[in-house]
C-alpha cells in the first residue's frame, strides 16, 4: 500500500449537508487502522475518499506525496486487490463499506462500483 495523509479534508455536499468536517490524519504505510464511530460520523465517507468513490471538496487526500483529490478510482489501486481475499481481513488492502455494501468477500476478477 502506501501512506496516506488527510490534510484538512471535508466533504461537503451541494444541498449544505457535510459529511466530514477538517480532517487530519496520517496513515503509516502498513499500519493497522480501525475507525470507530456512530452511525453518521464519517467512517465510510473517509473511506470512500480513500477509494476515490466520494470526491475530496476541500483539503487535500495524499498517497505518499502525491496529491489523490482527482485521480480516478481506477488508477488509485486501491478499490480492488490484486490477491484473493476470502474472509481475512489481513489479505484486504483496503475494507472500504462498499466492497461489504456490494456482496461482502470476493476474489478473482474486480468489482468497481
Amino acid at each position: 500500500m502506501a501512506r496516506i495523509k488527510f490534510e484538512s479534508v471535508g466533504k461537503h455536499y451541494p444541498n449544505g449537508f457535510v459529511a466530514l468536517e477538517n480532517l487530519n490524519l496520517d496513515i503509516a504505510d502498513k499500519e493497522f487502522l480501525v475507525l470507530l464511530g456512530p452511525s453518521g460520523c464519517g467512517k465510510s465517507t473517509t473511506l470512500n475518499m480513500i477509494a476515490g468513490l466520494e470526491d475530496v471538496t476541500e483539503g487535500n487526500l495524499y498517497f505518499d506525496n502525491e496529491v489523490m483529490n482527482i485521480v480516478p478510482p481506477h488508477k488509485r489501486d486501491v478499490a480492488r486487490s490484486s490477491r484473493c481475499w476470502s474472509g481475512a481481513r489481513t489479505n484486504c488492502q483496503v475494507a472500504s463499506a462498499s466492497v461489504w455494501r456490494w456482496g461482502g468477500p470476493w476474489c478473482g476478477n474486480p468489482r468497481y462500483f
